[in-house]
Parts: structure tokens; sequence; C-alpha cells
């Protein structure tokens, strides 16, 4: 009788521990995907900075290239540069990463944006 029931415990003892292994699992992959998401928008916000930093102390015509040399070598397209009088503003967007393809289908680009003014 004893041998029995310890048999039956048993085995809800491992459903029950891939049930709490599952979540430990799920914990930290989101944990994982909050970590590269908060990098990612870092990078984003400084690679603004940069560029904006370098837009205002390069003459006018070739503010573009200053930016994407400064805004640590990002694509151009996800550089955009807007000059209204005095300041600059610079917008870096950026593709998040996934951790295992569980959020490929989430299309939220990660957008860092800068504006400064250019002293005279």
């Amino acid at each position: 009788m004893l041998k029995r029931r310890w048999r039956q415990q048993q085995g809800s003892a491992v459903i029950e521990f891939t049930g709490a292994a599952s979540m430990l699992v799920l914990t930290l992959i989101l944990i994982l995907q909050g970590g590269l998401l908060m990098t990612t928008q870092i990078a984003a916000s400084t690679a603004a900075r940069e560029g904006a930093r370098a837009a205002v102390t390069v003459p006018p015509g070739n503010i573009q290239s200053a930016v994407t040399r400064a805004a640590a070598g990002y694509q151009t397209q996800s550089l955009q540069v807007r000059r209204n009088g005095d300041s600059v503003t610079v917008q870096v967007y950026l593709q998040p990463p996934v951790v295992f393809g569980m959020f490929a289908n989430w299309n939220w680009p990660i957008h860092g944006a800068t504006t400064m003014r250019q002293e005279r």
C-alpha cells in the first residue's frame, strides 16, 4: 500500500516540476528580452545624442555624414536629421533584437531623439 501511494506522488511531483520549470524558463526569457530592449534603447539614445553633438559642430553642408560617423556607424536609413534654424534634431530608429524568435512578429522600432542648439 505504501509503495503504491509513493509512486502516485512521484508522478504528480514530476508534473508539478514541469509546470514550475516552464514558468521559470518563461520568466528567464522575458528578463533576457527586457535586457536586450533596454540595451537597444540606450544605444539609440546615445547614438542620437552623439549625432546631434556632431551636427552642431560641423558646417551646414556635411551634417548627414558627420551624424552618421558620430552615431556609432548606424546606417543612414535608420537616421533622420532635421535642421530648424539654430537647432538640429537627430532621430535614430533601431529594430529590437529578439530572444529565441518569440517576439519576432513585434514591429516596435526603438528610437532615440535629441535636439541641440547650435552655438554662435
